[in-house]
């Protein structure tokens, strides 16, 4: 049983989850649309903050399908993330299953957050000097602090507030509807 208040309203505490459901979901819809932006403009070939060369033979733009995938793909992807983060608090045209939803929101938010979170402290060890190369091993690249970047700077922070406020968001929406 919902309670009131004397003005007919619901209680102050299921005002406030709903106002951080609907924060956590506007930082996690705007965190994917972030990410999903310059994956299209390096997918047009533009190379402005791109991870990695991708001018060169061996670029990361050097192979279509590639290019496709890592930049169209996940643009795409993540642009169907913010959608499907919106349709967990209010409803959106065409509808999506509830469950495609919550399943959405707990496994992404989980991917998020390991792959930011190992990003995070792979960038750090990097960065300190404690490790010359990633976890992965360096590749063509340069060892050292060169090798992180703007991915470990900018991309890993991202991966991790964006998997916190979508674990955020589907944590509120399954609490909200478990109280109904």
């Amino acid at each position: 049983m919902r309670s009131t208040s004397l003005f007919g309203g619901h209680d102050h505490r299921s005002s406030v989850d709903t106002q951080r459901l609907r924060l956590s979901a506007r930082v996690a819809a705007t965190l994917a649309v972030i990410y999903a932006i310059p994956h299209i403009w390096w997918g047009l070939g533009v190379d402005w903050l791109a991870p990695g060369d991708m001018s060169g033979d061996s670029g990361l733009g050097s192979n279509d399908a590639i290019r496709f995938f890592a930049f169209y793909g996940m643009g795409f992807l993540a642009v169907v993330s913010a959608y499907l983060t919106i349709a967990m608090v209010r409803p959106v045209r065409p509808a999506v299953p509830p469950w495609l939803i919550t399943l959405h929101g707990w496994c992404i938010s989980v991917l998020l957050l390991l792959r930011g979170g190992i990003g995070v402290v792979e960038s750090t060890l990097i960065s300190t000097g404690v490790r010359d190369c990633p976890f992965v091993g360096c590749g063509g690249s340069e060892p050292g602090r060169d090798s992180i970047g703007m991915t470990g700077m900018f991309w890993e922070p991202l991966f991790v507030v964006w998997g916190v406020a979508l674990l955020a968001t589907v944590a509120w929406k399954t609490r909200s509807r478990q109280r109904r």
